[in-house]
């Protein structure tokens, strides 16, 4: 959390992202506060309130500001339907983004608050459903990672053109948790047409990463449908075992009483020293050498 704490620029609650792929969608920049990093910005600042005191750090005050800070920030992408993907201004800035309530995903996943409210994680879905799972083939592809209001594809990014089954698994869970079933297995079912049907691609068991509407793919064998789970666990949320934790615990955190500001420091990136032309080199090269005749 000292660590995020740098890439809030602005010192107003919310961490920015800074123009180049410096979050998961890595060939699809974004600039400033983001649906995508923002959700999870937020998820960030509310995760330690049940336990700032535990940890004897006062987190209401030190991570990005105050929480509500941070929710005002973040609630300003709301255009009244769904999240904005950023607020630069930019080509994709009203794009929507297929994985923007990640976030909420895993705060419910996990037992927490949900991060945005059900009407409007609703209506989130409900675009998300309309625009990116069934203007994309019919609906048997998947969900597109990113779609234009218009229903056009955001053509600049490779990645926002691809369908990750990892995240219309994701999606579908998250769809299930809102209570939204038969939407959910309705976007996840393109996936299954796509890898396993007759009439899809023919991925079976070597699913790839990615995949466009018109079949190039990626990454054969990936990681990312095993995301199917995530479904199951909406479905059926297993027991989290947060009693007996709290009963086993004893004593307090044994953590250095350090200020935040001194912790954030010691994780601060460093900074990038410029670099020398060739020319400058010779030349402080040649300088040094005379200064010692």
């Amino acid at each position: 959390m000292a660590y995020m704490d740098q890439f809030d620029n602005d010192k107003d609650g919310m961490i920015e992202n800074e123009g180049f792929p410096d979050q998961t969608y890595d060939m699809w920049s974004v600039v400033g506060v983001s649906a995508y990093s923002g959700v999870f910005g937020w998820l960030l600042c509310r995760l330690p309130l049940p336990w700032h005191n535990w940890l004897e750090i006062k987190f209401l005050r030190i991570i990005f500001g105050t929480v509500s800070e941070s929710k005002n920030r973040y609630e300003q992408l709301w255009n009244g339907s769904y999240f904005n993907y950023d607020n630069s201004g930019g080509i994709s800035s009203t794009t929507i983004l297929a994985d923007q309530l990640a976030g909420q995903w895993y705060a419910r996943a996990c037992g927490l608050q949900p991060i945005v409210d059900e009407k409007k994680a609703q209506s989130v879905f409900e675009k998300i459903y309309k625009l990116n799972v069934l203007k994309v083939k019919g609906g048997r592809c998947g969900a597109v990672n990113g779609i234009r209001p218009d229903g056009t594809m955001d053509t600049p990014a490779i990645q926002a053109n691809e369908i990750w089954s990892e995240v219309t698994y994701a999606v579908a869970a998250a769809m299930i948790q809102e209570g939204m079933s038969e939407t959910a297995f309705k976007t996840a079912e393109g996936i299954h047409e796509t890898a396993w049907s007759h009439e899809g691609l023919g991925y079976s068991f070597q699913t790839p990463e990615a995949w466009t509407p018109n079949g190039q793919y990626r990454s054969l064998q990936y990681m990312r449908p095993l995301a199917i789970w995530a479904m199951q666990w909406a479905l059926s949320p297993p027991k989290l075992h947060k009693e007996e934790l709290e009963a086993d615990w004893k004593g307090k955190a044994q953590i250095p009483h350090l200020e935040f500001s001194q912790i954030a420091s010691l994780l601060k990136l460093p900074e990038e020293k410029e670099s020398k032309s060739i020319i400058r080199v010779i030349f402080e090269i040649a300088r040094e050498k005379l200064s010692k005749r």
